[in-house]
């Protein structure tokens, strides 16, 4: 991967259609990423880079460059990294870049702040014409930001899952068959929207979490966080435990539902959560029926004493939802 040193700091590269820009992979320097790419992005990016050179600041859309505090306890952290990396003090002349959904800062001398993107800004092409949108909600993400509709799009998915909920808490509580029946029908539907918009895949997770954050997504995010622990399950040797040969797999038609995580039960005392579930799986796996669209069954091993509740969220496969103690 290419690499851009400015001031003894090598900064990894990623390739676009209309230029270098920095990548996010390096934790620490990821605020640096946030404010830099996005400056370079921007029609008026000429005249933002002027003004830092001019040492004035930014703070815009949650990117925040801006001269120290005096006496901030992190700014002195970040200062001390910069001397880890590149084997001198950053000077006095420096600026604080950092964001509202990362928690740490980077300093950089100004100098090096505006060489780097003047070098950066000198690479820029002309870019293509864009692609429609989704960009970053989709099973295959083309770029680590939402392109314009996007927003309106989840909202409405956000909307639609929870709306179910509600339905379903109502359904529960009322014991309705019409009503478990309509809930049904509109779960399998949701499912495969939302994994149509990516949030049962790894790809660009963080970008995914701060933008729905950001949109205040709530329910949508209760998805993905669950999607995010479900594909580490599948690939934990606790799984592996209790069935042999297990390995990474999609959420979609899984043995386990997205609600296991969404609903968070704790393990009983002695298990891990990976492992509880691994076990709980192989119970389902081994149960002599599953017809029909949900049901039941009750763990009685040891003091064990639990009720393993299964349902079919996408019509065919017998998936866990919950395991409560009886």
């Amino acid at each position: 991967m290419a690499t851009i040193n400015i001031a003894g700091l090598n900064i990894l590269l990623e390739e676009t259609p209309s230029g270098p820009i920095l990548s996010h992979k390096d934790h620490w320097l990821e605020p640096l990423a946030w404010v830099v790419n996005s400056i370079l992005s921007w029609p008026h990016a000429r005249g933002v880079i002027d003004a830092l050179e001019r040492g004035e600041g930014l703070i815009v859309e949650g990117l925040v460059v801006t001269r120290p505090e005096p006496d901030d306890p992190y700014v002195e952290e970040a200062k001390a990294r910069w001397r880890e990396w590149t084997g001198h003090d950053a000077g006095e002349d420096i600026y604080v870049v950092t964001t509202t959904f990362i928690k740490h800062e980077v300093v950089i001398p100004r100098p090096a702040l505006v060489e780097l993107l003047n070098r950066l800004y000198d690479q820029r092409r002309p870019a293509p014409p864009l692609p429609p949108a989704p960009w970053l909600f989709r099973v295959d993400p083309i770029a680590p930001i939402p392109y314009e509709g996007e927003e309106e799009i989840m909202r409405g998915l956000e909307r639609r899952a929870a709306e179910l909920d509600a339905s379903a808490k109502e359904a529960a509580e009322s014991g309705s068959v019409e009503l478990a029946a309509t809930v049904s029908a509109r779960r399998r539907f949701l499912l495969l929207d939302v994994n149509a918009a990516g949030l049962f895949h790894e790809a660009h997770a963080k970008s995914k979490r701060v933008w729905l954050d950001e949109w205040g997504l709530h329910t949508l995010l209760g998805y993905f966080e669950a999607a995010l622990k479900l594909l580490a399950y599948f690939a934990s040797v606790d799984r592996r435990l209790y069935i042999p040969g297990a390995g990474p797999e999609p959420v979609p038609g899984a043995r386990v539902s997205v609600d296991w995580y969404r609903l968070d039960g704790a393990p009983p005392q002695g298990f891990r959560p990976e492992q509880w579930l691994g076990y709980c799986e192989s119970i389902l796996m081994d149960a002599k029926s599953t017809e029909g669209g949900e049901g039941e069954i009750f763990v009685h091993q040891g003091e064990l004493r639990y009720r393993l509740r299964w349902r079919k969220d996408d019509g065919v496969t017998p998936a866990l939802v919950s395991a409560t103690p009886l």
